[in-house]
C-alpha cells in the first residue's frame, strides 16, 4: 500500500507544482504560502472528522489525548518548521523558475533522506541506491542546466 500512496504523492506533488506556477504566478508567495497552509490545515480537520465519524481507519486510531505528548509536540514543531520553510522557499523559487528546474533541484532532496535515513535510522545505502542517487544528480543536472 505504501507504493500506491508514494505515486499518488509525486502524482499530487506534480500538480501542485504546475497550478502554483499557473495559478498563483501574480500573487506574493508568502500570502500564497499562508491562504495554502490555511486549506491543508481545514482539509486535514475534516479528513480527521470523517475518519472519526464513519470509523476509517487510516493508519491507527486517532487519540487526541495521546497525540500531545512533550516529545511528539516538539517533534510537530520541527516538521512544521521543516515544512514552513520547505514550502516559503519553494514558492519563491517556483515564483521566480520554471516549474521543470525547480521540481528537479527540489528532488535532489532525495539525497539528503537516503544519507540521514543512514546515519539516524540504519538504513543500508546499496550500491543500487548510490547508482540510483549519481544518477538523479546527473538527470537533475541535465534539466537545470540543459
Amino acid at each position: 500500500m505504501w507504493i500506491l500512496f508514494s505515486i499518488l504523492s509525486a502524482v499530487f506533488a506534480a500538480v501542485m507544482s504546475f497550478t502554483v506556477k499557473v495559478g498563483l504566478k501574480d500573487l506574493n508567495p508568502v500570502l500564497s504560502l499562508t491562504v495554502r497552509t490555511f486549506w491543508v490545515f481545514i482539509f486535514s480537520v475534516i479528513l480527521i472528522l470523517i475518519c472519526k465519524i464513519f470509523k476509517f481507519k487510516i493508519s491507527e486510531d486517532i487519540k487526541f489525548y495521546s497525540l500531545f505528548t512533550i516529545k511528539n509536540f516538539l517533534w510537530i514543531m520541527v516538521v512544521s518548521v521543516a515544512t514552513f520553510l520547505t514550502w516559503l522557499f519553494y514558492f519563491f523559487a517556483i515564483k521566480n523558475g520554471t516549474a521543470t528546474k525547480v521540481m528537479a533541484i527540489d528532488k535532489l532532496s532525495i539525497i539528503l533522506i537516503v544519507i540521514l535515513s543512514a546515519i539516524f535510522l540504519k538504513e543500508k545505502i546499496t550500491f543500487s541506491m548510490v547508482v540510483g542517487i549519481i544518477l538523479l544528480i546527473v538527470g537533475s543536472f541535465m534539466i537545470v542546466f540543459n
